[in-house]
């Protein structure tokens, strides 16, 4: 399956996402500790504790930061991380020779069924069109094992916003609301809204959505 968007973050435009945020694992902590208040890895921490996980697969996983973050958190996980744009993996490849990096995209997962104890996404569904969203909501439900979490812009309803003169490109939802309406079996293990900082960003009321569901038998 392709679409514009996905056109879109395997051209130019995303190699030049790519080099822009060409932060490291350290540029990453020190942005969400200017967010939030808190490292990304503490926010990991805080939003993965108290379950056992060994397989975690990160889809949409760029050049393999915030799987570079879990490393360090955690060793022992084996890591995976699926991604369209190839300019991206051969960097992830090359930063991370320890981490499994495969290429794909979030609509036709390379992995067979209940392949991975936790299915994440950051920053990837808010580039999604409302009217394919399902389909990748689906695609992470079929290889998640136990676990899905999601760190997404967050609004009570899509809504769109004009990204870097763009439109199209990205929308903020309730997307935990999203997997909740389309997979009944999946249970709310934790969530809550971070706002960024704005001292930073000048405004205040500006969300991500941090979650984590388990599926379980109805």
């Amino acid at each position: 399956m392709s679409t514009s968007q996905l056109k879109h973050w395997t051209g130019q435009f995303g190699k030049t996402y790519t080099d822009r945020n060409n932060l490291g694992v350290q540029g990453m902590q020190d942005l969400a500790k200017k967010n939030f208040g808190h490292s990304q890895s503490q926010l990991y921490r805080q939003l993965f504790q108290g379950i056992r996980i060994n397989t975690v697969l990160e889809v949409g996983c760029n050049v393999g930061y915030q799987l570079g973050i879990l490393k360090k958190l955690k060793p022992n996980y084996q890591l995976t991380g699926v991604e369209p744009q190839a300019y991206a993996l051969k960097l992830a490849r090359k930063n991370y020779p320890q981490i499994t990096f495969v290429k794909g995209n979030i609509f036709n997962l390379p992995f067979p069924d209940n392949s991975f104890d936790l299915v994440f996404t950051k920053g990837v569904l808010i580039h999604i069109h409302p009217q394919d969203l399902l389909r990748g909501l689906k695609e992470i439900h079929r290889v998640s094992k136990h676990f899905i979490a999601g760190l997404e812009y967050y609004a009570q309803r899509h809504t769109q916003v004009k990204y870097r003169g763009h439109q199209s490109l990205l929308w903020k939802s309730n997307f935990q609301r999203q997997y909740l309406n389309q997979f009944p079996q999946l249970k709310v293990i934790r969530s809550r809204l971070l706002e960024f900082s704005p001292q930073i960003y000048g405004r205040k009321g500006l969300f991500e959505q941090h979650f984590l569901l388990k599926k379980v038998n109805l």
